[in-house]
């Protein structure tokens, strides 16, 4: 009897070190979890810095233009600021792919 005991004691020594191992890994998938959660949470906030940043640095540029009247400025800025993608690829364009592209844009 006492090593039919003894047997059962052993057993429920490996189910509670598999529940352990399982706890552990249960532990380190919410720990993972919280920090992919995390860092959604500041994708608007990288975003939003983002967009001002690409906003100013468009602004910039077309200031810079010195062919621009301040007609023709206000023009394409009306025209290229309600859409950021459309100020990103202003930001990304070459001076002179600016300047034709103000040219035709007007």
């Amino acid at each position: 009897m006492s090593d039919g005991k003894a047997r059962l004691s052993g057993s429920k020594r490996k189910r509670g070190s598999q529940r352990e191992g399982e706890l552990k890994v249960i532990h380190m998938a919410l720990e993972c979890m919280n920090d992919q959660l995390r860092t959604i949470a500041e994708w608007p906030a990288r975003t939003l810095t983002n967009d001002t940043h690409v906003c100013q640095e468009f602004l910039r540029l077309l200031r810079k233009m010195p062919n621009l009247s301040s007609l023709d400025r206000a023009l394409c800025q009306r025209e290229l600021m309600s859409h950021i993608d459309d100020m990103r690829g202003f930001v990304e364009m070459t001076d002179d792919e600016r300047k034709n592209f103000c040219r035709v844009l007007l």
